[in-house]
């Protein structure tokens, strides 16, 4: 059974994720420049923190979608406007257009332990 997903962050772990789901699934992938992803990505441009930038993109469907941005720089203003007003520009969205996906999986920034070479955590 496929299933529209959405992957708002296509940087380094929501890409490969994307590529994954993709060979089964139909993956919207939304981030600031969506015209760099693959093309059997479907492509998404918006930034998060501009509630406005986001109107009318959506696909009219979605099974799930995964918030996997990450914040562009370490200060608590940065984490805030990608996890907190990010999200909630993501949701509200959703909600205005009347989506109801069956999950929401939210990828947290692992920023907080040395490791910043694509080492395990």
């Amino acid at each position: 059974m496929s299933h529209n997903i959405l992957i708002a962050g296509c940087g380094g772990i929501g890409l490969q994720l994307a590529l994954t789901l993709s060979t089964h699934h139909q993956v919207y992938g939304l981030k600031r420049n969506a015209a760099t992803l693959p093309d059997h990505i479907s492509p998404i441009s918006a930034d998060l923190t501009d509630p406005s930038s986001l109107r009318g993109k959506l696909p009219s469907t979605l099974d799930y979608v995964v918030y996997c941005l990450s914040a562009p720089t370490f200060s608590d203003q940065a984490y805030h406007d990608i996890y907190v007003a990010g999200l909630n520009n993501l949701l509200n969205e959703i909600q205005q257009v009347g989506l109801i996906p069956k999950r929401l999986f939210f990828v947290s920034s692992t920023s907080v332990y040395q490791q910043d070479d694509n080492e395990w955590v």
